[in-house]
């Protein structure tokens, strides 16, 4: 269920991102739905916890999932039933130009 495609020239920490986002899109991952933790994660996909980390963080900040301390980390429930439209991702945008 959890294997990362690593693809060259692509960051591992964006790699996990966007196998978490399919995951979601495809109804894999439900809204309200929890994601493993950290270290289950990065011990499923072979990476540092720090690498996972900072996936997670990025996948909060486009709204994505949310972190509910005490109950882990969840797929985003605001997000049900409304068109799941990314935001501008500036990261990568400044890294191409």
């Amino acid at each position: 269920m959890w294997q990362l495609k690593k693809e060259q020239n692509v960051p591992i920490y964006r790699s996990i991102m966007e196998m978490i986002v399919q995951k979601i899109q495809t109804g894999e991952l439900l809204p309200g739905e929890k994601i493993p933790s950290e270290r289950k994660l990065a011990e499923y996909l072979s990476v540092n916890r720090s690498t996972v980390v900072h996936a997670l963080d990025e996948l909060v900040d486009l709204g994505w999932i949310v972190r509910k301390r005490g109950s882990g980390t969840i797929v985003n429930e605001g997000k049900w039933g409304v068109m799941m439209t990314p935001r501008t991702d500036w990261h990568r945008y400044l890294e191409q130009n």
